[in-house]
């Protein structure tokens, strides 16, 4: 008698004894170690330490941050960003309704409009203020990454300036402008040169 065929390969091998680790699971330590330095990078900053300790009352060691899970250190890093987040667009919201009135301005000017002076008045206008305040408290805070603030603040800065050197530019040339000539009548142009200067001397008179 022939011998049995070998069993057919498993469908479903067993797999192997050894543990097994998802991407996101081998990914733990890292994401945790970038979230650490993230926090601590804000804390020692220069510019951002001192408002961190005195606004948010808080400044973790590395050894504290790392009893922390991976959702409390999210969360300690998005209280620090959101609190820059609101605490600088403020300000951005400001200086952008001032860069929109006059670009409006410049705009609508230069579809032959005379609203010259209209971010002027726009910006002395309490109604204005009391909306735009409004508007402030009740707009969501925006996620705005700080690339795009840059970009925003360098564009808004080159506006200003140009509109600024401008202004300054025209003033001089007024300054630096030949007074007008004066305007001779053509009746005087005209008149014979006997006419222009009279004498009541002759040729030959003896002028003492």
């Amino acid at each position: 008698m022939k011998p049995p065929p070998p069993p057919p390969p498993s469908t479903n091998p067993k797999k192997s004894t050894s543990k097994q680790y998802s991407e996101p699971e081998q990914n733990t330590g890292i994401v945790k170690e970038d979230l650490i330095c993230k926090i601590l990078k804000y804390q020692n900053n220069k510019r951002f330490g001192s408002i961190i300790k005195q606004e948010l009352g808080f400044k973790y060691t590395r050894p504290q941050l790392a009893k922390n899970s991976i959702d409390s250190l999210e969360t300690i890093l998005h209280r620090i960003r959101t609190h820059l987040n609101t605490r600088n667009m403020d300000k951005v919201f400001e200086h952008m309704a001032k860069v929109t009135a006059k670009g409006y301005e410049d705009l609508v000017t230069g579809f032959g409009y005379n609203i010259e002076g209209f971010s002027e008045l726009l910006m002395e206008n309490p109604a204005f203020h009391d909306a735009f305040e409004r508007w402030k408290i009740e707009r969501k805070i925006p996620d705005v990454p700080p690339s795009f603030q840059l970009m925003y603040i360098i564009a808004s800065t080159t506006y200003v300036a140009h509109t600024t050197n401008k202004g300054i530019q025209f003033a001089n040339q007024q300054k630096l402008q030949p007074p007008p000539k004066p305007v001779i009548s053509k009746t005087e142009q005209t008149k014979p040169n006997d006419e222009r200067i009279k004498s009541n001397f002759k040729p030959g008179d003896i002028i003492i």
